[in-house]
C-alpha cells in the first residue's frame, strides 16, 4: 500500500492554460484521480484502510525516515507528471480514429518477371504475406518498404470477390509520399487496406501493417599473420 503513497496528488500547478483555454493540469488531475481510484477499487482498499495505513507506517515515523520519503514521493510525482504530460501530447497528436487507406494492387502485373518492378508480392514467412515495395528512400535503413498481413499459409488467404470493392484508391505516387513522411508512425495514423487484382477479374483485400526494419549489422574477423 505504501506504493501508492502520494500517486494521487498531481502536484502544484506550475503552468497555465494552453491553447483554445486547454486546462492541462485539470485534465491530468482528473485522470491522475480516476486511475488511482480505480487501483484502490481493484486491490479492494478502503478509504478508511488506507488512511490507517498511512498514519501507522508513513506519517507517524521518525522525522528523519519521513523527510527522506517526502524527497522521494517528490521525485516520483514530478516523473509521474512528465510521464503524463508526454502520454497526452502522443493521444492528442495521433488520435483513437486512425485514418483509413485504400491501395490497389495489380498482383499480376507485380508478380510477373520484370527486374524493374516496384511491387512484388510473396510470402515472407509461413505466417506472413507480404507487399513489397521498392522504393527511392531509405525506410529508414533500405530501400523498400514491407506490409504485411498475418495468415496462415496452410489456410484460405481472404475472402475473394467478383465485384472490386467501392473505395477512393489513393495512388502509389500519393501512397509512398505518405510512407516516406510517416514511416515510424505510420501504423499509429493509418489503417491500410491494400485489395489485390486477381485473375478472371476477382479481388482479394487485405488489412496490413507496415514492418519494422533493423539496422544492419557489420560482421568482421580478424587474422592474425602468420608469424
Amino acid at each position: 500500500m505504501a506504493a501508492i503513497y502520494g500517486f494521487n496528488y498531481p502536484g502544484e500547478r506550475t503552468y497555465n492554460y494552453l491553447g483554445n483555454n486547454l486546462d492541462l493540469y485539470a485534465i491530468y488531475k482528473s485522470k491522475l484521480e480516476r486511475s488511482y481510484n480505480n487501483l484502490l477499487a481493484k486491490y479492494g482498499i478502503t478509504v478508511a484502510e488506507r488512511d490507517a495505513f498511512y498514519l501507522d507506517n508513513l506519517k507517524n515515523v521518525a522525522a528523519n525516515k519521513k523527510y527522506l520519503h517526502i524527497v522521494r514521493n517528490k521525485r516520483t510525482m514530478k516523473k509521474i507528471i512528465i510521464i503524463g504530460f508526454l502520454m497526452f501530447l502522443f493521444h492528442e497528436a495521433f488520435p483513437q480514429n486512425k485514418k483509413k487507406l485504400y491501395f490497389l494492387a495489380d498482383t499480376l502485373q507485380a508478380n510477373a518477371s520484370n527486374p524493374n518492378k516496384i511491387l512484388e508480392i510473396k510470402w515472407t514467412t509461413p505466417f506472413h504475406y507480404s507487399f513489397i515495395f521498392q522504393t527511392e528512400f531509405k525506410a529508414p535503413y533500405y530501400k523498400y518498404i514491407e506490409f504485411s498481413c498475418r495468415i496462415d499459409k496452410k489456410k484460405e488467404i481472404g475472402e475473394v470477390k467478383l465485384k472490386k470493392p467501392r473505395c477512393r484508391y489513393i495512388s502509389l505516387k500519393e501512397f509512398l509520399a505518405l510512407v516516406r513522411e510517416n514511416t515510424r508512425y505510420f501504423n499509429d495514423i493509418y489503417d491500410l487496406y491494400i485489395t489485390e487484382v486477381l485473375a478472371g477479374n476477382k479481388y482479394r483485400t487485405f488489412k496490413v501493417e507496415i514492418m519494422p526494419q533493423y539496422a544492419p549489422t557489420q560482421d568482421s574477423m580478424v587474422l592474425k599473420e602468420k608469424q
